[in-house]
């Protein structure tokens, strides 16, 4: 591909539209965007709490869903095991793109290592919560252990989801300083 903004459109596109239209259509097609974050603490969704979270603050945010919500909340957990699989794709594209383009300048594990383990805390996260969530619509107790387990991996995730973004942004850049030279070759 010698187009440079057709490359970049891929490389940084992609993956940002991948991940913010699915993300809507998710919440959309569950019935999550149905409960919108308010001011109130308890309502910011588990899945964006770096630093992870305690059995009070999930029961606290299950309880501020309501019984409409939490159903919701279990549809998109279950959506949501999919989901890191396309925007874990289209970033691994992004990144191989540009790596690529740069000649390949170290081991592809560098790339991939990041993307795969968000995948995998996503899939611990999603697993555990969905697990968990149910036990509370059953009226039983909410186990401490995998919350916390749920909360780490709520956490790696976020920490390697960035991490894979600001490699990506970085090769773009270094990718974007090489192209004047490579044009006057």
């Amino acid at each position: 591909m010698n187009y440079p903004l057709l490359k970049l459109l891929m490389a940084l596109g992609l993956p940002l539209a991948v991940f913010l239209a699915g993300g809507s259509w998710m919440m959309k097609v569950t019935g999550r965007g149905n409960f919108p974050e308010t001011a109130a603490p308890e309502s910011t969704p588990l899945h964006f709490r770096f630093g992870g979270y305690d059995v009070a603050e999930v029961r606290a945010y299950w309880d501020w869903l309501g019984a409409d919500g939490r159903l919701a909340e279990l549809r998109f957990l279950e959506l949501d095991l999919l989901f890191p699989l396309f925007y874990g794709g289209a970033i691994l594209l992004g990144l191989f793109l540009i790596w690529d383009a740069l000649g390949r300048p170290f081991p592809r594990r560098r790339l991939t290592a990041p993307v795969f383990v968000n995948l995998i805390a996503d899939w611990t996260e999603n697993l555990t919560l969905r697990h968990q969530l149910r036990r509370f619509l059953d009226n039983e107790p909410i186990e401490e252990g995998w919350i916390a387990l749920a909360g780490q991996a709520t956490t790696v995730k976020i920490l390697c989801f960035s991490l894979a973004w600001l490699l990506l942004l970085g090769l773009i850049l270094r990718w974007l300083r090489r192209l004047p030279e490579e044009a006057t070759r």
